[in-house]
């Protein structure tokens, strides 16, 4: 199969940003194969590959395997049957003991079309959750540790695989190393029995599994059960712009006499303890602090969630109590407004179709709270190649023309997204500006502005958009997409979502000879924390034809809900007590029983819902993760490429696979034309912008000399070129 390459001078007529189509050439009339899959490698989780074929003779056997790149020995393998025109899923089961290293997928096309391809994948070392419990969060000497862990896969399935348990002393010496063992169910469980005389700070528990580490850590210290209590007040508003603030501690006994001893606060942020400082002084009853704001904004996040927590030990008896509160601060100098694209890489326009995309108006990471209007003023920059004939000998110039239309006013919501459309109509649109200003006296600051420069595809090929109504929803709605191409389709359309490195539907929608198309996705909890949408279309005459949306899914990601009651709500010593736990079918359920005077030192080292959002968003990759990811992995310049259809591209740092698939995470193999975008620009390549007509100068040597003049009537640069007539 020959492999024909579409170079810069091929399309240098079309547009400035042409597309420059990378191929094995193709016969519609022999078949063409398109097979895409999550650029993901999950141990425990199967990899869902969709095959396409077209044109074909007849069923096409299909085999995949997934590989060792160093050895080519097998890891895991599936064969599926496919027909023409429909899109199947090819399963592979990824066994759950696989470790890191680098791998490869294989596929072999047989009867009614042959074909073979490859490509790298991306061992997933994000596709493990870990969440560590410990049934206190401070221990003394003789004293038993009890600790679970919860491993889950991107799905929240349990992890099946290997995993060893390391317990290090507050010396970081090693006391007890279990494993490598087998986890069937997901759960780690043990104990540790502290000796008389242990290293007394902050011990850590480790999880290793699947070549990821996690741990937690728990204060080990000369600690009994609370006698005294400890209060903590606070200012009713502390405000970003003062100076300084006080934080009391108060410590009494039960018994009302004051505590005397040593009390350290601890200012940290709650989604990440290592941001903190503390402060340490003499308590006798009570003690006041003086907090910096400075060292606030130095330490710690001022967007995340800051806790205090002042312990305080007593002289006498050398018990320690701990008391917590959260931290609320009233921020009187606000972010400036910032204006941007949702679809932040999409860059280019088509001439003669309505350029579709949302807006964000935000301040710092958050909406500006209210409605309101955006202008939106448009430039078009056209150009076209004419030959001026003036010149002696005549040359090729550049005729640019910049158009500004009339300002749009275009609304945004509450949440700060807008729906920018423009339609530009010149096939010779080279650029496309929209310059977009808030001015909006209720918002201040209110002069905010941002100027997106997009350019031009060639229209000689064709070329599909998406645009979904909605980029933030949450569970059990809809997203209603919109699909637009540049020609009558006809075939089939085909949906895919992604989302945690997997692909969770593919549907297949028939287009008839019409050149537009509005489809519905159901948003499901697969999809949270974020998804990617894609649509693909295998044309008529062999092109492979894409784009995609990204879109934000909130809501609780949970299906499985335990529930929890008890026959009696107030016991005596040495009662018992029946308790109910009912969930869903084949549920394991475990249970944990403290003495619920050991929360008053904490409850950091439970696992909340909060831990099990944040495992999740950390299994997810966004856009620039993605691109960034692809850079990272490129050997050398060539090294990506699919050896049977894809070329190196020359725009951008990229060097080799599709937009699409690069920006969403996926692997593409085909042998169908695949479209890529190559910086070509008319207004970068050099050409003069005008047509000058000539002028004469005094004679020289018998002759008149002809030199060049700008059509403004300026003279050009000694460095003019003339010819002596």
């Amino acid at each position: 199969m020959s492999i024909r390459y579409w170079t810069r001078s091929d399309l240098r007529m079309l547009t400035p940003f042409s597309l420059v189509v990378s191929l094995a050439t193709v016969s519609v009339a022999t078949g063409t194969y398109v097979i895409s899959f999550p650029n993901s490698l999950i141990p425990g989780i199967p990899l869902q590959m969709r095959v396409l074929v077209q044109n074909c003779n007849g069923p096409v056997s299909v085999w995949a395997g997934v590989k060792y790149v160093q050895n080519d020995s097998l890891v895991a393998e599936n064969t599926t049957s496919v027909q023409s025109g429909i899109s199947t899923i090819l399963s592979i089961n990824v066994p759950g003991n696989l470790l890191p290293s680098e791998y490869k997928v294989d596929t072999l096309g047989s009867g009614g079309l042959v074909f073979e391809n490859s490509s790298n994948i991306r061992f997933e070392d994000r596709g493990l959750i870990v969440l560590i419990q410990t049934d206190k969060t401070q221990y003394s000497a003789g004293q038993t540790v009890k600790y679970r862990a919860v491993l889950l896969l991107p799905n929240l399935l349990n992890f099946q695989g290997q995993a060893t348990v390391t317990i290090q002393d507050g010396n970081n010496n090693r006391i007890e190393v279990n494993g490598p063992n087998s986890v069937t169910n997901g759960v780690i469980s043990g104990q540790l029995e502290l000796s008389r005389y242990p290293v007394f700070g902050r011990w850590k528990l480790v999880i290793d599994a699947m070549g990821k580490t996690t741990s937690k850590t728990f204060e080990v210290n000369d600690y009994v059960l609370p006698k005294f209590t400890v209060q903590i007040t606070l200012p009713a508003e502390i405000h970003s712009t003062q100076t300084t603030f006080t934080v009391d501690v108060k410590a009494m006994f039960t018994f009302n006499t004051d505590v005397t001893g040593n009390c350290t606060v601890l200012l940290y942020n709650e989604d990440k303890p290592s941001n903190n400082f503390e402060l340490k002084a003499e308590l006798k009853g009570s003690v006041q602090f003086t907090v910096q704001m400075s060292q606030i904004n130095n330490e710690l996040d001022l967007d995340s969630k800051i806790n205090i927590r002042a312990m305080v030990t007593d002289h006498a008896t050398a018990l320690t109590m701990v008391a917590e509160r959260t931290m609320n601060i009233v921020f009187d100098i606000q972010d400036s407004v910032t204006i941007s694209k949702v679809d932040l890489y999409k860059n280019s326009f088509i001439p003669g179709m309505t350029y579709r995309t949302k807006l964000r108006v935000q301040r710092g990471n958050q909406p500006v709270g209210q409605s309101g209007y955006l202008t939106v003023t448009p430039t078009v920059t056209t150009t076209v190649l004419e030959t001026c004939i003036l010149g002696n000998p005549a040359y090729t110039w550049l005729n640019v023309q910049e158009i500004t239309g009339e300002p749009m006013s275009v609304p945004f919501n509450e949440l700060g997204y807008a729906d920018l459309s423009y339609h530009v109509d010149s096939d010779n649109a080279e650029k496309l500006s929209l310059k977009v200003q808030l001015n909006d006296p209720s918002i201040q600051p209110s002069s905010s502005y941002q100027t997106i420069n997009l350019y031009a595809l060639s229209t000689s090929m064709p070329l599909i958009r998406m645009h979904a109504n909605e980029v933030q929803t949450t569970i059990d709605e809809s997203v209603s997409l919109d699909i637009t191409a540049t020609e009558n389709l006809n075939g089939n359309l085909t949906f895919e979502v992604y989302s945690r490195g997997m692909l969770l539907t593919s549907e297949h929608v028939a287009i008839n000879g019409v050149s537009s198309k509005t489809h519905s996705i159901s948003v499901t909890k697969d999809m949270i924390p974020q998804a990617y949408i894609l649509v693909h279309h295998l044309t008529q005459s062999g092109y492979l034809i894409a784009d995609y949306v990204f879109i934000q899914v909130e809501g609780n990601p949970i299906s499985n809900e335990v529930r929890v009651s008890y026959d009696q709500n107030l016991l005596q010593p040495g009662q018992e007590v029946d308790i109910r736990i009912s969930a869903d079918p084949s549920s394991t359920v475990f249970v944990l029983v403290e003495d619920e005077r050991n929360r008053i030192i904490g409850t950091h080292n439970d696992i909340f819902y909060s831990d099990v959002i944040s495992g999740i968003s950390g299994t997810s990759y966004s856009v620039s993760e993605n691109i960034m990811s692809k850079v990272n992995k490129r050997k050398k310049p060539d090294a990506m490429v699919n050896k049977l259809s894809l070329a190196k591209r020359s725009h951008g740092s990229l060097g080799d696979l599709d937009d699409v698939h690069i920006e969403t995470g996926l692997v593409i193999l085909s042998d169908g034309y695949i479209l890529e975008q190559k910086k070509d620009s008319l207004l970068d390549e050099g050409y003069k912008r005008e047509c000058v007509t000539p002028t004469t100068r005094a004679p020289k040597r018998g002759g008149w000399v002809f030199g060049w003049r700008r059509s403004i009537g300026r003279t050009t640069s000694s460095s003019s070129k003339y010819c002596t007539i």
